[in-house]
């Protein structure tokens, strides 16, 4: 379950969270939160729990996912356009008609992930581990896969 008071923090908006940010280095606690719809532009969420989280249609372009926990999480139809996901953890994730755009993804565990119907536009997947992920209608333009794992 999500800390309650870091889901209260959060309803507050992106700077006054990311103001918290600065001031606390506790890592946030959000696995298994709702966050459907959200509008996240620009949040920092280095390093936080968000196993199991619920993230239909948000929008976190521009967030700092950096080392985020998102293993199971339901990310449909999320725009992650300009994140960063470097060495964040998606194994099992859904990912189904996510928008991955100026996206960096490097080292990140995309392990089992459902990446159908994604598009994926000037992405780098640099040293990511895609192995079992499923790319099914995957649009790729513009991708750096180098020393990534695929099989």
């Amino acid at each position: 379950m999500a800390n309650s008071d870091h889901l209260n923090q959060l309803q507050y908006g992106v700077e006054p969270w990311n103001r918290w940010r600065r001031s606390n280095s506790q890592c946030p606690e959000l696995q298994e939160a709702d966050l459907s719809e959200a509008r996240l532009v620009g949040i920092d969420l280095q390093e936080a729990d968000l196993r199991r989280v619920i993230l239909v249609d948000a929008d976190l372009s521009y967030a700092n996912l950096c080392k985020v926990d998102l293993t199971d999480a339901y990310l449909v139809g999320v725009n992650l356009s300009h994140a960063n996901l470097s060495f964040a953890n998606l194994q099992g994730a859904i990912l189904i008609e996510a928008k991955l755009i100026g996206t960096s993804l490097r080292g990140a565990n995309l392990q089992g992930a459902d990446l159908s119907d994604v598009k994926v536009d000037n992405t780098s997947f640099v040293r990511a581990n895609l192995r079992g992920t499923n790319l099914t209608g995957v649009e790729l333009d513009r991708v750096d896969l180098k020393r990534a794992v695929l099989k």
